[in-house]
């Protein structure tokens, strides 16, 4: 399943990939508001081990943070319901918030995962 990342305002972000026959869902990959330096402001996003001095963390981003956000999801609908790999994409899709265009498009797929509502 592919994943297309999107920013703290909910849009694609610029770093993304995108396709509507590729972008499946689209997850939060990290993003910083406009004007703000990248260290030492922390935004919520993904953040790693500070390779340099390996004691501060440092901002990062990309859809290698937005793919686990589906990939927990998914395992979360999982641990409560007893379904095919088949369903869990359609729960998945159905509990999306569609961004962007109505229904499937180019830059979200189906929509913004949403844990919360997949879980019910």
């Amino acid at each position: 399943m592919t994943v297309s990342a999107t920013t703290y305002q909910d849009r694609l972000a610029p770093y993304s990939n995108y396709g509507v026959s590729t972008i499946v869902l689209s997850a939060p990959g990290g993003s910083l508001p406009p004007g703000a330096d990248s260290y030492p402001y922390l935004c919520p996003g993904a953040f790693s081990p500070d390779a340099v001095s390996g004691k501060f963390y440092a901002w990062a981003a990309g859809t290698s943070f937005s793919a686990p956000k589906v990939s927990g999801t998914a395992g979360l609908v999982l641990s409560r319901n007893r379904i095919a790999v088949s369903q869990l994409k359609v729960v998945l899709q159905q509990t999306s918030e569609d961004l962007g265009k109505s229904g499937r498009d180019e830059e979200f797929g189906f929509g913004l995962v949403d844990a919360n509502r997949a879980v019910r």
